[in-house]
C-alpha cells in the first residue's frame, strides 16, 4: 500500500511540476499594425565626396515609393532624378532594406548592402548603407553610396506620405 501511495505521490509530482508552458517567443512573428508602404513626396539632398559639402544637389517636392514586405524589410524606390541638365536622370532602388519596430517608430539600420548604382550620369556607385526612421507620416533616410572617382556619395531623404 505504501508502494502505490509512493508511485501515486510521483505520478503527481511529475503531472504537475513537469508541465511545460508554450513558447514565450512569438511576439518577433507578430504584425505590429505599423505599416510604412505608399507614396511620398520629400526634399533629397545628394552631396558628393562630403556629408555636408557647401553646394549640395538640392531637389525639392520629389516623389518617392515606399513598399514594406511584410513585417521583415522595406524597398525604396526613387525614379527620375534629374540632377544635371544633359544627363540622364538617376534612379534609386534600395529593396529588402530590414527594419526594426521601437513603439510607433520603424527603425532602419542596415550596412554593407552594396546595391549598385548609377550617379552622375554613368558612374558606377553601390549603395552601402541605409540609416533612418519612419514615424507617423514623416520619414527621414540617409543612404550612403561609395564610387571610384569621388569616394562617396550622401543621399539624405526626408518626406511625408501622401
Amino acid at each position: 500500500m505504501k508502494k502505490n501511495l509512493f508511485y501515486l505521490f510521483i505520478a503527481l509530482f511529475a503531472v504537475t511540476f513537469m508541465t511545460a508552458c508554450g513558447d514565450d517567443d512569438d511576439d518577433k512573428d507578430k504584425d505590429t499594425g505599423i505599416n510604412v508602404a505608399g507614396s511620398y513626396t520629400g526634399t533629397i539632398i545628394i552631396n558628393i565626396t562630403d556629408e555636408e559639402s557647401e553646394n549640395p544637389i538640392k531637389l525639392e517636392n520629389q516623389e518617392f515609393t515606399v513598399t514594406q514586405n511584410g513585417q521583415e524589410s522595406i524597398n525604396l524606390s526613387i525614379s527620375g532624378l534629374i540632377l544635371q541638365e544633359g544627363l540622364d536622370p538617376m534612379n534609386i532602388n534600395v529593396p529588402n532594406v530590414p527594419f526594426s519596430v521601437d513603439g510607433e517608430k520603424v527603425i532602419l539600420n542596415s550596412t554593407n548592402l552594396n546595391i549598385p548604382l548609377k550617379v552622375l550620369g554613368d558612374l558606377d556607385a553601390y549603395i552601402n548603407s541605409m540609416v533612418g526612421d519612419f514615424q507617423g507620416s514623416e520619414v527621414s533616410l540617409k543612404i550612403v553610396a561609395e564610387q571610384e572617382l569621388v569616394e562617396k556619395v550622401y543621399i539624405t531623404v526626408t518626406g511625408t506620405k501622401k
